[in-house]
């Protein structure tokens, strides 16, 4: 069977905003690649070839990208997985990326387990 994938996936546990429309959404990065990642979230589903803006707190920085949603799949009644493919990569993305795959065991910048809150760009994480 022909592997589908450009690049290889790596797990990830990034923390995200992302906006569908004008509404702005939580979630987390479950796996990522070069080409595209797959979130995690509590929030509406989303139409397939949907485009929508994200913001990662990464190791190396913030990351605001630009994709469109590929794949869509319900996980609970609850919980749902949106596979977006990454229009035109930042380059700290890019290097994010490619240090999962050099060091598998990397730590993922995100808040604490003491509720510490981070600060993207505009707005609060918790």
């Amino acid at each position: 069977m022909m592997e589908r994938r450009s690049f290889a996936r790596y797990d990830s546990d990034l923390l995200l905003k992302f906006f569908y429309g004008s509404t702005m959404f939580s979630g987390s990065v479950i796996n990522c690649s070069e080409s595209g990642l797959c979130i995690s979230t509590h929030s509406e589903c989303l139409p397939l070839s949907y485009s929508v803006k994200m913001v990662l707190l990464i190791k190396n920085g913030v990351s605001i990208m630009a994709g469109k949603t590929a794949r869509v799949s319900k996980v609970s009644d609850s919980e749902i997985n949106i596979g977006v493919e990454i229009i035109d990569p930042p380059s700290n993305y890019i290097s994010y990326v490619e240090g999962l795959h050099v060091n598998k065991n990397i730590v993922d910048f995100k808040p604490d387990n003491n509720n510490q809150y981070v600060q993207f760009p505009g707005f609060l994480y918790n």
